[in-house]
């Protein structure tokens, strides 16, 4: 990928047919990074709309109400959601939202709550009375997490790796200047069971590499 070498695109060498880009970049970012497998799509609104759009197509996705943002390139939260098939129970409120808030929520909605998403804010802060929920508490409720973070680092010395959510999104991925990985690209971490059929919608949203 970055090492000034011929590669194939979508070219199998052992078939002589079309072959896919989830082959290659995805096997060796599931390895880096301890993940059953891996998807790679071109940003991390993408990331989000397929793994909503596998989990909880017409199902119900618990968000905060702090998290409901715009990131980049104007993409809103509650449409991508929308976008997804997935119906949004927002949770808490803008500046306060407690594993209570959450754990009500489940309960309420019982099997129609999907997943919890916890959304990356980006450069959106929110100062004084405050108060948000780890994702390793929201791993506590017994339904899947999804956690958005943005350009944060997934590195195996970070704790919360060890038993993390079941899916990673993440956007502009940092490696370093040779690693191949383009910054207009996005990824998704998790368990092997997500990606086994991939989603329909994956075409458009490929990576462009």
């Amino acid at each position: 990928m970055g090492d000034g070498r011929y590669a194939t695109l979508e070219f199998d060498l052992e078939t002589g047919t079309r072959g896919s880009r989830q082959e290659r970049a995805p096997a060796l970012l599931a390895r880096a990074c301890g993940a059953e497998a891996a998807m790679v799509v071109n940003n991390c609104a993408s990331a989000v709309l397929l793994v909503l759009a596998a989990l909880a197509d017409g199902r119900e996705v618990a968000v905060s109400r702090g998290e409901l943002v715009e990131i980049g390139g104007g993409f809103r939260i509650p449409e991508v959601l929308s976008q997804s098939g997935a119906r949004l129970v927002e949770v808490g409120t803008t500046n306060r939202t407690r594993i209570e808030d959450f754990a009500d929520a489940v309960a309420t909605h019982g099997s129609d709550i999907a997943a919890v998403l916890s959304v990356h804010r980006s450069n959106y802060r929110i100062e004084g009375f405050t108060e948000s929920t780890p994702v390793a508490d929201l791993a506590e409720l017994g339904v899947p997490v999804v956690a958005d973070i943005g350009s944060g680092l997934l590195d195996a010395a970070c704790p919360w790796l060890a038993d993390g959510p079941p899916a990673w999104l993440q956007d502009e991925p940092g490696g370093p200047p040779d690693s191949g990985l383009r910054r207009s690209a996005g990824y998704l971490l998790g368990r092997q069971a997500f990606w086994v059929d991939p989603r329909p919608e994956s075409s458009p949203v490929r990576p462009t590499w």
